[in-house]
């Protein structure tokens, strides 16, 4: 049996679903670069007369790039899913032979993509985003963490700095993914109830906790520690 033949009109352009993802209701004054004819959103992905790619504008946050719930609690399979589909989109391979313009465009939607993603995949820099977003920037300033808290991360940094097998780093490990987990619940239901300044004390503390993930992740890999 034959291999099925792909359907380039099909593949050649972006469904209507990526289109509802990235584009605006309303009009605009703006001129398509490739046909000349006005283009019918504030921020299109695409030329309604010609198909053909835009300008990334600014204004669109990474959650409406990813088609995504603007919420802490993201699905992280249909994140997953949402980047993926995207990504094959704007791969660089798939315009390799347009012309230089669009393959540049192309290019500057790919890369903001990525950085969505990046962004998005990672519960504390979601976090940070998120209150960024709702004007509640998260800044040294407006972060009081309690000495005793302190006290507490410096502990944990003592164990690790004299841990030296897979048992100890392992309890450690475990600990702080609990601590990381409960953290995490807790700024779910803070930006649930719009409870931004709770939310911003909680990624503070959050990322404490994610700096420890990453030293134990560092001191496993220099003791050639797996996980099977």
């Amino acid at each position: 049996m034959g291999r099925k033949r792909k359907n380039p009109e099909r593949e050649g352009r972006f469904g209507l679903q990526f289109l509802k993802r990235f584009e605006h209701s309303y009009c605009t004054h703006i001129n398509c670069w490739s046909c000349g004819r006005p283009l019918q959103a504030r921020n299109p992905v695409f030329c309604n007369s010609c198909k053909v790619v835009q300008h990334p504008k600014n204004g669109r946050d990474y959650f409406e790039i990813l088609n995504m719930q603007k919420i802490f609690g993201i699905d992280a399979k249909e994140l997953q899913k949402n980047f993926k589909e995207l990504q094959k989109q704007f791969h660089p391979d798939k315009h390799a032979r347009s012309e230089k313009m669009l393959q540049e465009i192309s290019a500057e939607y790919s890369s903001l993509v990525n950085q969505a993603f990046k962004t998005l995949n990672s519960p504390l820099d979601r976090g940070i985003y998120l209150l960024e977003l709702a004007g509640y920037p998260f800044t040294e300033e407006e972060i009081h963490i309690e000495q005793d808290f302190l006290m507490k991360i410096m502990e944990i940094n003592e164990e690790l700095a004299d841990a030296s097998d897979k048992e100890s780093l392992l309890r450690i490990g475990d600990q702080n993914r609990r601590i990381m987990n409960g953290l995490l619940e807790e700024i779910n239901d803070a930006f649930d109830r719009k409870d931004y300044a709770r939310a911003r004390q909680a990624v503070g503390k959050l990322k404490f906790y994610a700096n420890v993930a990453e030293k134990v992740k560092s001191i496993e890999g220099d003791l050639g520690i797996t996980h099977d």
